[in-house]
């Protein structure tokens, strides 16, 4: 069976920011250290994210859907405190991501 195009075996290339792997639908390293690949669908993102940086991380910013409320963000099936402004949304971790490690970040709109 082949892999789904968002999450498929490619190597990612280094983007600069967020907007760009929206842009072009492939999986991608941020300059901010990132490997992030999104899945859309209808009434919420799903992004895989694995911390390239060289530290733990205590949140993940996201870019956030164009004129849709966030309704929650959920990390790892759990639901999160999180922040938004007009380009992202914030999740807050309970633990923290370390350096390798992967996480699913779900952003659900209304």
């Amino acid at each position: 069976m082949p892999d789904h195009p968002a999450i498929a075996g490619n190597e990612p290339t280094t983007v600069d920011s967020h907007s760009d792997i929206l842009a072009s639908g492939q999986p991608a390293t941020t300059q901010d250290g990132l490997e992030c690949r999104l899945v859309r669908e209808s009434g919420r993102d799903t992004w895989f994210v694995t911390n390239r940086t060289g530290g733990p991380l205590q949140e993940l910013a996201v870019p956030r859907a164009s004129s849709v409320d966030v309704r929650r963000v959920v990390v790892n099936a759990e639901p999160v405190p999180w922040g938004e402004d007009d380009e992202q949304v914030t999740a807050q971790l309970e633990q923290p991501l370390r350096p390798g490690q992967g996480t699913i970040v779900v952003v659900h709109y209304r």
